[in-house]
C-alpha cells in the first residue's frame, strides 16, 4: 500500500487489524468512523507521512506498537472512553509529538509515565506564543 494517500472507513468498520495499514509510506489522511473501538498491534506502524489524527469518541483500546515509527506524526487526539495503550504505541514518531487527552483523565499519568509531551483540548497555550 506504498502509493495509499488517503483512507475513509465506513460506520460498519468497529475494529483495525493487526498491521492492517503497515508500511503504508504515503498515507497523509485518515477518517475513522464513530463506530471504530480498537485499532491493532502495528496498525499504522512506518506510515511516515501522516501528519495528525483523531481517534473517535468510541476507541477503547490501541494495540502494542499501533504509531510506531511515524515519523512525521506531530499530534494525536486520545479520547476519554480509551481504556488501555499497548507498548510503545507512539515509539519512534516525530520527537515534538503531542497528545491531546482530556483533562483529570488517567492518560495525564500514562503521558507522565511514558514521557510524552501531552494538551488539553480547551488549553489557552496558544495565547502564550
Amino acid at each position: 500500500c506504498t502509493s495509499l494517500t488517503s483512507i475513509s472507513l465506513p460506520e460498519s468498520v468497529t475494529s483495525i487489524g493487526d498491521r492492517a495499514f503497515r508500511n503504508c509510506k504515503s498515507l497523509t489522511s485518515i477518517t475513522l468512523p464513530d463506530s471504530l473501538t480498537a485499532i491493532g498491534d502495528y496498525a499504522f506502524s512506518d506510515c511516515d507521512s501522516l501528519t495528525s489524527i483523531s481517534l473517535p469518541d468510541s476507541i477503547t483500546s490501541i494495540g502494542d506498537y499501533a504509531f510506531s515509527h511515524c515519523s512525521s506524526l506531530a499530534s494525536i487526539t486520545l479520547p476519554d472512553s480509551i481504556t488501555s495503550i499497548g507498548d510503545d504505541a507512539f515509539k519512534n514518531c516525530s520527537s515534538s509529538i503531542t497528545l491531546t487527552i482530556p483533562r483529570n483523565s488517567w492518560l495525564e499519568q500514562w503521558c507522565k509515565d511514558n514521557g510524552m509531551r501531552y494538551t488539553y483540548p480547551d488549553s489557552l497555550d496558544w495565547l502564550l506564543d
